[in-house]
């Protein structure tokens, strides 16, 4: 019997959970293996715990690919009234030469929802995961979007809700605007998040913002 995605996906919440138990050490790892950690933020214990994890977590890949198991989760976005179903790839897995045909294939379907939702707003542009190339966000035209949508393979999307109180340090629970971004991808999924990989994977990030919902610098 060959584990299914969502199988997967449970062995892996399993596996990080018994390593933030300190139930899972990897002794030999080296500290230089670990991308964002270092032994004197997390302690030599941390680091075996999150080496240990991703020995079992590459295993997991391995198996994927050797038994054709998709990383393909679906992911939801309502706004407003609106709802929208897309493919993504789990952020804990590989993906397979047919999740990315499916990516592609709804890439126009999440273009069309993102620049049907967004208009009127602000686009702003995030920095890149170029090495020693990051850009500050910047507001970007119409043109400049449609010529990134053109030059990418496949999109996601993802709307973060902001809180202008709770910006300032404050809580309050009424919300403040919603930041509606795009991701726009070529290349594996799973390889954009880092600079290593660039240019061959890699992906920009598109934000709509309410202009009103900003409030200026005092």
């Amino acid at each position: 019997m060959t584990y299914t995605t969502e199988e997967l996906i449970n062995l892996l919440q399993g596996e990080r959970e018994a390593g933030m138990n300190g139930e899972r050490l990897k002794l030999s790892v080296k500290t230089e293996e670990l991308s964002i950690t270092s032994e004197a933020i997390l302690g030599t214990k941390g680091i075996q715990q999150i080496g240990a994890y991703h020995d079992f977590r590459t295993e997991i890949w391995k198996y994927q690919a050797q038994n054709l198991v998709s990383g393909i989760v679906w992911e939801e976005i309502k706004i407003n009234s609106l709802i929208f179903q897309f493919p993504t790839i789990h952020d804990q897995l590989i993906s397979l030469p047919s999740d990315l045909e499916l990516m592609q294939s709804y890439k126009s379907r999440v273009v069309e929802f993102w620049r049907n939702i967004t208009q009127g707003l602000q686009l702003w542009r995030s920095g890149s995961n170029r090495k020693g190339n990051e850009r500050p966000e910047l507001i970007i035209s119409l043109n400049e979007v449609e010529k990134l949508i053109t030059q990418c393979n496949w999109a996601t999307l993802s709307a973060n809700t902001f809180n202008q109180q709770l910006l300032r340090w404050t809580l309050d629970p009424e919300p403040y605007y919603q930041e509606i971004v795009v991701q726009l991808g070529w290349g594996w999924p799973e390889l954009t998040g880092s600079w290593q990989h660039w240019p061959k994977h890699g992906c920009e990030w598109l934000k709509a913002v309410n202009p009103d919902a900003i409030e200026p610098e005092e």
